[in-house]
């Protein structure tokens, strides 16, 4: 299940039901970016010398279930059955929009994730052999948390998650894809991937130093407080 939820986002968006979901966590993702400003308090209590990583590790034999809407899609009118397929064909190709707007990292992080799995055709095996099955399944479920979330911070409480495998195991995963796109990839992210300070183990206003690529830093605090405000209203 973990490597065909990867294999699923290297492929084109097909029609009807294959991306209906990410429709609904494109908008659910974008408008849960309004919290930011509301989360100063939790956001405060954290310190560079608190942070425990093993408190972010992307989580462990988490349950991944395949949502079907055959059976409800099939109920449709032609019309209905049209307009759900581009909706969900939209939201697909809208998913870099989502990443961009959750931090700068989260775009390079995805297009890692999916170079490392075309580069091994979604299959594992041999870089099982030489790295140990348990080191694979971590990053696995490292990328399929990734792409659950559509980035690198939980979509529910904005917090960071990061692989729990270490990121020289990391490196030396992407080493046996032989693929030189994946290198470069990591390599830009490498660090980025495994920081957490508190500013960046939660989302919250670029004014005060913290992580967000969705108000950039083009919205103050005071700002940002208002539009929340105004749209509980």
């Amino acid at each position: 299940m973990l490597t065909s939820q990867l294999t699923r986002f290297t492929k084109k968006p097909i029609g009807r039901v294959s991306s209906l979901f990410l429709s609904y966590h494109s908008f659910s993702k974008l408008t849960s970016s309004h919290r930011l400003f509301s989360s100063t308090a939790l956001t405060m209590s954290l310190s560079a010398d608190s942070i425990n990583p093993k408190n972010y590790y992307a989580d462990t034999k988490a349950p991944i279930a395949r949502l079907s809407a055959k059976k409800y899609f099939e109920q449709l009118t032609q019309k209905e059955q049209l307009y759900a397929h581009y909706f969900s064909k939209a939201g697909h190709w809208g998913s870099r929009a989502v990443l961009r707007s959750v931090s700068p990292e989260s775009e390079d992080i995805f297009d890692l994730i999916l170079s490392i799995n075309k580069a091994v055709k979604g299959d594992y095996s041999a870089i099982s052999k030489e790295l140990g099955e348990e080191k694979v399944k971590s990053y696995l479920e490292y990328a399929s948390q990734f792409l659950g979330n559509l980035g690198n911070y939980k979509s529910f409480g904005d917090v960071k998650f990061i692989p729990r495998l270490s990121k020289g195991d990391f490196e030396t995963l992407v080493e046996l894809t032989n693929d030189e796109t994946s290198l470069q990839l990591f390599e830009q992210t490498k660090y980025i991937i495994y920081s957490l300070t508190d500013k960046t183990a939660l989302l919250g206003s670029p004014e005060q130093g913290h992580v967000t690529g969705y108000y950039l830093n083009l919205v103050t605090k005071a700002e940002g407080e208002a539009v929340d405000s105004a749209l509980a209203n």
